[in-house]
């Protein structure tokens, strides 16, 4: 088992991440826009989406009584074209996708709960794609 905060586990979401914008490529590269191949611009893209699809409009943000990353989990479990690595952690199992970036075994993947996990790889997700947009700047 890997802490969330070590470089293989980093190294693992990162992987998540690109994948997902790969995936999405329809998404971002519509109107003659070209898709990002840096992973720091690939985050700022997906915040970009995130802020434009939920972030502008959310009041409970705009009235300061829910953070970005709780905003963040909200636009996750709309499942949102931007990013569909949130299907498998809301429609597959979260459990399973936090075991993959953890590399857990079944007895570590067991402690946790569905909605345990969803938030642990909501929050995971959120703390990269912030760290790599800031490097964007």
């Amino acid at each position: 088992m890997l802490r969330t905060n070590s470089k293989k586990a980093m190294e693992n979401i990162r992987k998540e991440i690109i994948d997902s914008y790969e995936a999405a490529n329809e998404y971002y590269t519509y109107e003659g826009r070209e898709a990002k191949t840096d992973f720091n611009e690939i985050c700022a893209d997906i915040l970009e989406a995130f802020r434009i699809e939920k972030l502008e409009h959310d009041c409970y943000y705009i009235a300061g009584r829910a953070s970005k990353s709780e905003v963040f989990m909200d636009w996750m479990q709309w499942l949102p074209t931007a990013f569909p690595v949130s299907d498998d952690v809301f429609l597959r199992s979260a459990v399973d996708f936090l075991g993959n970036i953890l590399e857990e075994t079944e007895e570590e993947k067991a402690k946790y709960s569905d909605e345990q996990a969803e938030k642990l790889a909501c929050n995971l997700l959120y703390r990269e794609l912030e760290k790599g947009a800031r490097k964007n700047k």
